[in-house]
């Protein structure tokens, strides 16, 4: 049944349609995935890791300058953090479209955060913006514009892309076995995908789904 703090935790989750986070990466990152999960961009750089970034290093830098507490109490840097988004189709994506063949979404149960090796902490828009807003505690999370999380478009509103790039951060990492599913765009980046999991032999759920892209 779970403790009231955790069903207190699915109520606010639930209350506010949130069933699931998004991370996106690139796909040459996909085998350190399926090995270790996913790993923040700190932790990815203290083990020496390889991995490619679609960031801007402008934003980067504004981000690494940045810490937030978390739900455990504790101050945390912004790049100690895993970034996930509350709706794919995001400003970030759409300034990508043309390398969205080489992007790849895990899909992530919202329930993770129940995991009492998790800590947390979300943002009402892009964490970069000196407007933005953080916090840990779920009572806040009504900061959030769901309006503009939820709608087609991001431009129909006052600062609607700064709201619609809004984030939910999760601390150490996330281990592969909390991912329900990997999303491309088309049949070829699927394959690429496929064959990636092949050569380690892991086991992957991955679907195409444009609805997760711009055209």
């Amino acid at each position: 049944m779970g403790s009231s703090l955790d069903n207190w935790k699915r109520s606010k989750l639930l209350e506010y349609r949130i069933y699931r986070f998004f991370y996106l990466f690139k796909l040459d990152n996909l085998r350190s995935i399926l090995l270790r999960g996913i790993l923040s961009q700190n932790e990815v750089k203290t083990r020496g890791l390889m991995s490619e970034s679609f960031a801007e290093e402008s934003c980067q830098e504004i981000r690494d300058n940045k810490k937030i507490y978390l739900s455990d109490g504790n101050l945390h840097e912004l790049h100690d953090l895993i970034p996930l988004y509350f709706t794919p189709r995001t400003p970030t994506l759409f300034a990508r479209k043309a390398e969205q063949n080489s992007l790849i979404f895990a899909e992530i149960e919202s329930f993770v955060i129940l995991d009492e090796s998790i800590s947390y902490a979300f943002s009402d828009g892009n964490a970069t913006s000196h407007e933005t807003r953080f916090a840990y505690d779920l009572k806040k999370l009504d900061q959030v514009n769901w309006d503009v999380i939820h709608a087609n478009y991001w431009n129909n509103f006052v600062d609607g892309k700064r709201m619609r790039n809004a984030e939910f951060f999760i601390y150490p990492r996330i281990p592969r076995n909390r991912i329900d599913r990997f999303i491309v765009i088309n049949n070829d980046s699927k394959k690429r995908a496929e064959d990636l999991a092949a050569l380690w032999h892991a086991s992957i759920n991955i679907e195409v789904d444009k609805g997760y892209f711009f055209e």
